[in-house]
């Protein structure tokens, strides 16, 4: 208390208070030195200002034998105390490091040291330290060592660690977040050898039971791009273990939540939208079979759309896409009460334009058709006619980026004659 009074009032300098942390004579070749730099690195270190002391420290740590010496450390030691500190200096590193300090842990055979001993201990803060470690060095810096990672391997320690520890949501949410993160990110092995791992199953098993909604998000996260990456060659694995079933009860439970109802309303579309030759599963395919179990749902989705006003412009236009082209026709026709959302022109105010041009962009690329059918309503309502009236009218800069992203898709999408239209009305000129 003392140490951050001073600190706080001006009396001691950053300069002093690295020094404090880790003297200038410490080599960390010791048990109790690295005990001492780890509870000063802890206790004294407001968070408004670790992102100024911690790389000091950490370039400190780095110029000693510590990096070196760490599996003989950690292997010579087995109390839990100790443990807790060296894994938790090597959590700093991973976290506040420069690519270069990563390098430097991952040339020094550390995260190798924690995934050959990560299934062992039974020490909660352990543990998380493990995981947080491998989760930054797995996934910052453009992945460049996951593949280090992976080779010692990282996916069965994971789906280990969740089946242990998933009762404790700070070790499950760190793990989830790699996973998801490596699933965007990653490449098509990375994501077939989570499938392997059996990862996605152990989500699937869990994803209706937790209250907790980040967890969820990182869970859906995780099915969305393994289901909808890599042509969908893994598709047919989750809907053995019950996606469809789950993508149900998820929408249900988490209605009101923007972030998770995204992902799983792109999920959704994706998968209707996509067809492929060896898709039909006992006369039905996998698009067939997720409409059919999500049609009963049909209010549940008509009432997010009701809730626009609070809802993200990508989940409205998913919402609408679902449910008008999919869930209430089984042959997708134009659709009035589709174009009505996706098209919201009355007056061809800057807001209306806005808002026309957000919902063109959230379209996705397999919903082509719905584009051209929003560029069809355009000739209708005589948008062409009105463009260059608009676009000399209203000199503001956001106004021009949305009128001319609107034309453009037009220019791209429409057919010939919406084409000579463009030159007639002196919109190219």
């Amino acid at each position: 208390q003392e140490y951050c009074s001073s600190y706080k009032f001006g009396v001691m300098t950053e300069s002093d208070q690295v020094g404090d942390i880790f003297p200038v004579n410490c080599k960390l070749l010791t048990k109790e030195e690295i005990t001492c730099v780890a509870d000063k690195l802890r206790a004294y270190i407001p968070d408004d200002e670790a992102d100024l002391i911690v790389p000091e420290v950490i370039e400190r740590i780095l110029g000693t034998e510590f990096c070196a010496n760490f599996r003989d450390f950690y292997t010579d030691n087995n109390e839990v105390q100790f443990r807790r500190d060296m894994t938790f200096l090597t959590r700093r590193i991973g976290f506040y490091g420069t690519q270069q300090d990563r390098k430097c842990l991952v040339d020094n055979g550390i995260p190798q040291v924690i995934l050959e001993n990560c299934r062992e201990s039974d020490d909660s803060d352990t543990i998380l330290n493990m995981v947080t470690f491998l989760s930054d060095i797995s996934c910052k810096d453009n992945m460049v060592h996951l593949p280090s990672l992976v080779k010692d391997g990282l996916y069965s320690k994971i789906k280990e660690l969740l089946v242990k520890w998933r009762s404790n949501d700070d070790i499950v949410d760190w793990l989830l977040y790699m996973i998801a993160t490596i699933c965007t990110g990653g490449t098509q092995q990375d994501r077939q050898s989570i499938v392997d791992s059996r990862i996605s199953q152990f989500i699937l098993e869990n994803c209706t039971e937790s209250d907790d909604s980040y967890t969820i998000l990182n869970m859906v996260t995780v099915l969305r791009d393994i289901s909808c990456e890599d042509n969908m060659v893994h598709l047919p694995s989750l809907v053995k273990d019950g996606l469809y079933s789950k993508i149900k009860e998820l929408l249900v439970k988490w209605r009101s939540n923007d972030d998770i109802v995204k992902r799983l309303l792109y999920m959704i579309v994706s998968i209707v939208s996509h067809e492929t030759p060896d898709s039909k599963d006992c006369g039905e395919s996998h698009a067939e079979k997720l409409v059919n179990t999500l049609r009963s749902s049909s209010d549940i989705v008509r009432d997010i759309i009701k809730s626009s006003t609070t809802r993200s412009c990508k989940v409205i236009v998913l919402a609408a896409i679902l449910l008008h082209k999919y869930l209430i026709s089984l042959n997708p026709v134009k659709s009035s009460e589709l174009l009505e959302i996706l098209v919201p022109i009355n007056n061809f105010t800057s807001q209306e334009i806005s808002k026309l041009a957000d919902n063109i962009k959230e379209i996705p690329a397999s919903e082509e058709d719905v584009e051209k059918q929003v560029i069809s309503e355009l000739v209708t309502i005589n948008f062409m006619d009105k463009f260059c009236g608009l676009y000399e009218d209203n000199t503001e800069l956001q106004y021009r980026r949305d009128l001319t992203y609107i034309i453009s898709r037009v220019a791209a999408l429409g057919n010939d004659k919406v084409k000579r239209l463009l030159v007639r009305k002196g919109i190219v000129k």
